[in-house]
């Protein structure tokens, strides 16, 4: 059993030695093969890259053959043309003849000045002409008054000039200038006002209207003006007028007539004022005012509620005609809102300021609540354009013409919409 044991632990040991040495000759033989593997790797990449390079080095070469080739091509037809120009050159060949002797002209041919300027006075008139009628076409605005009643369907009530708003020739000494029916009574623009009066007067068959609503479809139409002039001339007329200022996010009658605007129409609304408290007589006979007051968080709401109603039939009680100035119609809905407890509004339309398609929307949100719309009218009339409308008007106060015209040479100064008189 030891000779036994002894014998097995021998063979263990060579079986171990063996499966070793194997082992080891295969690890062997398997990194040889992996060599030789990385080897042949690398002569393939290298075999492909000298591929590529030849590949472009072939590309290369054709486009330097072709260069080769057309520059053979021109050199052999420049040496083709240079022979064929010596050739020429040996021959002698004469073609020249005397036509005619050459003379000194007695003018110059060119440039013909007659006639370059006579061609640029047609073109410059044709041009301007053109210009002029090209411009006429881009320009969307209302500027004369027979445009409104065409483009708009509206009654024209009347048309106001542009004025200055500094003159010296204030009768009233009066510091607000915007005012002119009440400090020039006998100038053009005054007596368009009175003219805009009676067409409202005059406006309704059965009876004037009372509460008229006076407001624009955008900013600087001049409404404000417009409505204290109105207002002038009816008081003018013996009739007890009062203003409403309700543009309560840019209050401007207060200003234009001087007075303070601490209590006014939102005080009304609000209930913590009384109408003696609200109401402002101006120094103009049978005018009074009602200003804004402080501006209200919620000026729509304020315009039409019942106490808006029920405050405007109070007053109905007390004057003749009650004016309300409202802020633009496109920018807020506040005339709109108020125009349902009106009698009529007026739409005040600066000339060539407002665009046809903005005033339209204008009259349509009018028209959908079905506000009676008593006329337009044209404000800032250039008197140049429209001079057949005044000329007359000045033939009769001369005096007045005579001021206007002694103002036009002085300096100009800026008219209270923003433009020159």
């Amino acid at each position: 059993m030891v000779a036994i044991e002894s014998e097995l632990n021998t063979l263990q040991k060579r079986r171990t030695q063996e499966v070793s040495r194997v082992i080891n000759s295969l690890k062997n033989e398997y990194k040889v093969a992996l060599a030789k593997e990385n080897s042949l790797k690398a002569a393939l990449a290298k075999q492909k890259k000298e591929s590529l390079e030849l590949n472009q080095k072939a590309i290369q070469y054709g486009v330097l053959r072709r260069e080769s080739e057309s520059a053979r091509y021109m050199y052999e037809l420049l040496i083709k043309r240079f022979k064929e120009t010596s050739l020429t050159e040996d021959m002698k060949t004469g073609n020249i003849r005397i036509v005619d002797r050459a003379e000194a002209p007695e003018y110059p041919i060119k440039p013909k000045k007659k006639l370059n300027i006579l061609l640029a006075i047609i073109v410059s008139l044709l041009t301007g002409t053109g210009l002029a009628f090209f411009f006429e076409y881009l320009d969307n605005t209302i500027k004369l008054p027979e445009e409104v009643e065409k483009h708009l369907n509206i009654p024209f009530l009347g048309s106001t000039p542009l004025f200055s708003t500094k003159n010296k020739w204030n009768i009233r000494g009066d510091t607000s200038q915007e005012l002119i029916a009440f400090n020039y009574p006998r100038s053009t623009a005054s007596e368009s006002y009175r003219g805009i009066r009676t067409s409202i007067l005059f406006s309704s068959a059965e009876s004037a209207p009372q509460v008229i609503l006076i407001t624009g479809v955008g900013p600087q139409e001049g409404k404000t003006i417009t409505t204290a002039n109105l207002a002038v001339t009816m008081a003018q007329a013996d009739s007890k007028i009062v203003i409403l200022d309700c543009d309560m996010r840019r209050a401007n009658v207060h200003k234009v007539f001087g007075t303070a605007n601490d209590h006014g129409i939102s005080n009304l609304l609000v209930g913590n004022s009384n109408m003696r408290e609200a109401i402002v007589h101006t120094r103009i006979p049978n005018l009074d005012v009602i200003p804004c007051g402080p501006t209200p968080p919620n000026p729509s709401e304020l315009l039409g509620s019942t106490r808006m109603k029920t405050l405007l039939n109070s007053l109905r009680k007390h004057y003749a005609h009650i004016l309300i100035d409202s802020p633009p119609s496109i920018a807020v809905t506040d005339s709109v809102v108020l125009s349902k407890s009106v009698d009529g509004v007026i739409l005040v339309i600066r000339a060539g300021y407002t665009a046809k398609e903005i005033i339209k929307n204008g009259i349509a949100q009018f028209g959908a609540v079905g506000t009676h719309i008593l006329g337009a009218v044209l404000n800032g009339v250039d008197i140049s354009i429209d001079r057949y409308h005044y000329q007359y008007y000045n033939y009769y106060y001369g005096k007045d013409g005579d001021r206007r015209k002694e103002s036009r040479r002085k300096k100009k100064s800026k008219n209270s919409y923003g433009e020159e008189p």
